[in-house]
């Protein structure tokens, strides 16, 4: 028998440790007539090279934008949010990154047999299930023929180890679900990684306090 598999990856996607990721990004819990619907993310771009990553949202033809640079090495997550002509960012570690993900608190992940298909990439299906009933529980997909070291250290699932493909999160009161619909290999630039200069230091207090304020407006 023909094995299609190595420990580089597939023949047809040997892993990749350099390039990017395109996601669709839907509101699953949002009204389908919601006015505020119009102006959310409808995609995230994720670059990735040497165990970094940057994800890239943007929303409000630029008014709004969000970007999360981490280091999967150092286990540092650096948050960069610019909001109309407001420029912030702010900085988490190993043990601070609980407040990102503060609404996670009481779950429990359960591996399946199944797998789909997703950007061209064979996806592992997992199971997300919550205690609480305020919190749907839903499908998580992730590939391991992509290589980032640790790639999900600064989300609450940590222990899955693969690039998640498909999955829900939920910040700021609002849940977004991201599916990849492209990934390509391509040169990342080292400076993607790096914070301009005109975004001002700000704590993670502060910035926590700023985007809940902002994301009240789409209260649902």
């Amino acid at each position: 028998m023909l094995n299609l598999t190595s420990c580089e990856g597939s023949i047809f996607h040997p892993k990749l440790s350099e390039g990017e990721i395109e996601y669709d990004v839907t509101y699953p819990a949002m009204e389908a007539d919601n006015v505020m619907a119009e102006f959310m993310p409808k995609s995230m771009t994720y670059k990735f090279k040497n165990n970094k990553f940057i994800t890239d949202l943007s929303a409000g033809m630029g008014m709004f934008r969000a970007n999360f640079i981490g280091d999967c090495e150092t286990h540092k997550m650096t948050h960069l949010v610019k909001m109309v002509n407001k420029k912030y960012t702010t900085v988490y570690d190993e043990n601070s990154i609980d407040i990102l993900n503060k609404a996670y608190d009481d779950f429990t992940i359960i591996e399946t047999n199944s797998t789909k298909t997703i950007a061209g990439y064979e996806c592992k299906k997992n199971w997300v299930i919550f205690t609480a009933v305020s919190m749907p529980n839903f499908e998580l997909y992730y590939t391991s023929d992509i290589s980032i070291k640790e790639p999900n250290w600064s989300l609450p699932f940590t222990g899955v180890d693969g690039v998640l493909m498909e999955y829900e999160m939920k910040r700021n009161g609002v849940i977004m679900k991201l599916t990849a619909t492209s990934v390509t290999k391509t040169d990342v630039e080292d400076d993607v990684f790096s914070v301009p200069e005109e975004y001002e230091n700000v704590t993670i207090e502060f910035m926590e306090e700023e985007l809940d304020k902002l994301f009240e407006t789409f209260n649902y």
